[in-house]
């Protein structure tokens, strides 16, 4: 974080993920590795499976590293893995989703206030302008 005239946050990942999408990024990526287009057959994500999971993953990566292949998309356990994932980023996630939203109030709040002043700022100059101009003719 920083803060000068503005401030800047930066953050790294994905917490807008719901909690079956990097699983579905896993998935996919080993259908890729099965296809021969990446070399090396994915890392299964740390800390995002239950145990039961993470092993029956395990064992699908042994078969498959035996095997080379993957008969047809129903092999891989997605419903299982769906129940054994954990969405860890949640709390993050909702605790980032309110910074922003505070960020955006205290934005609109300032170009709210800048607005203001710039219109009170030009109004009280242009009514001295007139009363200047007005006792001139006087």
């Amino acid at each position: 974080m920083k803060q000068r005239k503005s401030l800047l946050v930066f953050f790294q990942g994905h917490p807008e993920y719901e909690r079956n999408t990097l699983l579905l990024e896993y998935r996919r990526d080993v259908g890729r590795y099965l296809r021969r287009e990446r070399d090396m057959y994915p890392a299964m994500p740390e800390g995002y499976f239950d145990r039961d999971t993470a092993d029956v993953l395990t064992q699908l990566r042994q078969r498959l590293s035996l095997t080379g292949t993957m008969s047809c998309s129903h092999d891989f356990p997605t419903a299982q893995a769906e129940k054994g994932a954990v969405n860890t980023w949640h709390g993050g996630s909702a605790g980032l989703r309110k910074l922003a939203a505070y960020l955006c109030e205290q934005k609109e709040r300032r170009l709210k206030n800048r607005r203001y002043a710039k219109h009170t700022h030009n109004t009280r100059k242009t009514d001295l302008t007139l009363s200047f101009a007005e006792s001139r003719r006087d």
